[in-house]
């Protein structure tokens, strides 16, 4: 018992520091901090020496410049939602969030187009942009509707055509992952404006096979310049053959 009464009463290496930051009104977890020593000893050495309750709290957090247009959102948006719109920090989402204890609770969509709906906004000149999930690689848009991936420029398409597309659906207006309608379309959609912009200014019509032998009816395709390529050469990511240098009986023009 005395060795046990020994142990309690020897001197902490820093005993001085540890009472004059109790006489300073520290937090015993900021004196653990600062000091190292043992919550339990330095709640013995508060009540042994009478320094009675802490005076100093810790500082409140800074309110964050954008504290309002983020609580205004925390109902309607998920923390991912709103820090991608503002474009601030996740984890100050979340933290505010915490602090108001205000839940996001995910609207129950009946088809993917309500969805779709909700996660558009005009952009200007006629021009639609996301604001939902974007792939991390290319940033394009993407959704995911009943547990399945669903590709939003093809609801798009899909909106204006009334028809699934075929292959790949992309915007042509020059806007970087447009999703309005009436800017997006498939790969024969594509293919013929590109084809037809080559035609008004003036290019030839293109070879029937590239260098390779690809058939360009099947696998011909054009940028967004006009200028043709062979979309299997790139597939099999051999060198593309440049417009000049395909072979057939139109003018040698791919």
């Amino acid at each position: 018992m005395t060795g046990e009464r020994h142990r309690h009463t020897r001197p902490h290496p820093k005993e001085a520091e540890i009472r004059a930051l109790l006489r300073e009104g520290y937090r015993d977890a900021e004196i653990r901090r600062r000091t190292g020593a043992d919550v339990r000893t330095i709640a013995r050495r508060r009540a042994e020496g009478g320094f009675g309750p802490a005076t100093i709290r810790r500082r409140a957090p800074r309110k964050h410049p954008k504290d309002a247009e983020i609580r205004a959102r925390l109902a309607a948006m998920s923390s991912e939602a709103i820090a991608r719109e503002l474009g601030v920090d996740r984890a100050a989402v979340r933290r505010i969030r915490r602090e108001s204890g205000i839940r996001f609770v995910p609207p129950t969509y009946a088809t993917a187009e309500e969805k779709w709906a909700d996660r558009v906004r005009p952009a200007g000149e006629g021009h639609l942009e996301w604001t939902g999930e974007r792939s991390t690689r290319s940033g394009s848009p993407v959704m995911r509707f009943r547990e399945k991936s669903v590709s939003p420029a093809a609801v798009s398409f899909r909106k204006r055509t009334g028809r699934d597309p075929v292959g790949q659906v992309k915007a042509e207006c020059g806007y970087p992952h447009c999703i309005a309608p009436a800017h997006v379309e498939d790969e024969p959609g594509r293919r013929r404006l590109r084809e037809q912009f080559r035609f008004l200014t003036g290019g030839a019509s293109p070879a029937p096979v590239c260098r390779h032998g690809h058939d360009q009816v099947v696998h011909g395709r054009f940028q967004p310049d006009g200028a043709p390529y062979c979309a299997e050469c790139k597939r099999e990511q051999r060198p593309v053959a440049s417009p000049w240098s395909m072979t057939g009986s139109q003018g040698g023009v791919a």
